[in-house]
């Protein structure tokens, strides 16, 4: 049984860092181009409600060019994907860490009563 749970766990973390990589290259995979009145900033924000960055201010720099924006978006994304896996992986050393000196504070007692025993 406790295999199964720590599989589980294993292929649920897999599972939620492929969807994590999925969100942080959707700027790219899906850009946001097609047919819009009006300009490009309006334009990411109707394709991109919720961003990371505002594209107004990167697209201040350049004139009628959204791939800024995308680059920009992405290596945000990327960056919290980062660490959100840091955090998780952190976590888990942390939990397994706390776990093995228990686990040996357990034995050491008994180890010490065994050795002395004649």
């Amino acid at each position: 049984m406790k295999k199964m749970v720590k599989w589980f766990c294993v292929l649920s973390a897999v599972a939620a860092f492929l969807i994590g990589i999925r969100w942080s290259l959707m700027p790219v995979l899906a850009p946001p181009q097609g047919l819009y009145s009006g300009t490009e900033v309006d334009l990411i924000h109707a394709r991109y409600p919720h961003s990371l960055i505002d594209p107004a201010k990167v697209a201040a720099g350049q004139s009628g060019d959204t791939f800024g924006w995308v680059m920009a978006e992405m290596k945000a994304r990327g960056i919290v994907l980062l660490e959100v896996t840091g955090v998780f992986l952190g976590g888990v050393l942390a939990f397994r860490m706390v776990r093995r000196r228990k686990i040996a504070a357990n034995n050491a007692p008994q180890d010490m009563l065994a050795s002395s025993r004649p």
